[in-house]
């Protein structure tokens, strides 16, 4: 599966996959939020739902798939 998966689109939403675009490049979590200008603790929830919602253990899994690799 792929960012444009349409079964992604169900799951994550438009925020949610920039968030995981942003945290993709390399940034942490916190520099994430100042870029974002939110949170710290609201990313960190974001960031808790997306893996949820995708069923992984981690933020670099739900990386890994939207960006469609296996883990």
């Amino acid at each position: 599966m792929n960012e444009d998966d349409p079964a992604h689109d169900a799951l994550l939403t438009p925020d949610d996959h920039r968030l995981l675009r942003i945290i993709g490049t390399g940034l942490s979590a916190a520099e994430a939020a100042d870029l974002l200008g939110e949170e710290l603790s609201a990313v960190a929830v974001q960031l808790a739902q997306i893996r949820r919602a995708l069923n992984v253990g981690s933020t670099t899994a739900a990386i890994r798939v939207i960006s469609g690799r296996r883990l």
